[in-house]
């Protein structure tokens, strides 16, 4: 019951407010069964409606990571046909990224919704791209981790412009590829204080 009211107050922050504009949905199987009921209702699924439909410079992003991992498949297909609908309503505010495996039910779930999709699979990526990806990830995450770290500490501890430098950032891409995951956890560990300090 506190799942079904958590995601119903986040439908109305989101939809009904509008006091968030963007927002990350991370739903997984306790969760999922709470957000259905909340936006498959009448008066759940019209503030979506007018989500998408109403013109705004800004757009809505609803990520739903790992969509396989559902306890009742049954729920798949309902919940990406709610987002199809969002998608074609007229205006093109609302977009949605799903990450699953291509299970059974997932893939029944998407041919129900026709061209409304884009399928993007994730091991046929070239791993180029995938390397570039991860290196502007690191170079992004460093820069984060040295301001924070310079922010806390003395002027004589401070990190240098160029930490950890190039050479390094190229080896942690290397010893990253394919797997972006190392990469997050990696930045993680690094800025964890209690783990330890950036140097």
């Amino acid at each position: 019951m506190l799942e079904h009211h958590r995601a119903r107050d986040t439908a109305r922050n989101i939809f009904d407010d509008r006091k968030i504009t963007k927002a990350q949905w991370s739903i997984d199987r306790r969760v999922l069964g709470a957000v259905l009921v909340t936006v498959q209702r009448p008066s759940g699924s019209e503030p979506l409606m007018k989500a998408a439909t109403t013109p705004s410079s800004r757009a809505l992003f609803v990520v739903i990571d790992a969509l396989d991992e559902c306890e009742k498949d049954a729920d798949i297909k309902p919940l990406l046909k709610l987002f199809s609908t969002l998608l074609s309503a007229g205006s093109l505010r609302v977009r949605v990224l799903v990450n699953s495996r291509p299970e059974l039910p997932v893939r029944l779930g998407f041919s129900a919704i026709g061209d409304t999709h884009q399928d993007l699979i994730l091991h046929k990526i070239p791993q180029s791209i995938i390397e570039h990806d991860i290196s502007v990830f690191l170079h992004y995450e460093f820069t984060n981790i040295r301001n924070r770290f310079n922010k806390e500490v003395v002027e004589e501890l401070r990190l240098p412009v160029d930490w950890p430098g190039e050479a390094n950032l190229e080896k942690i891409t290397k010893a990253a590829v394919p797997v972006f995951i190392f990469a997050a956890t990696l930045c993680q560990f690094v800025n964890d204080s209690c783990l330890g300090r950036p140097r």
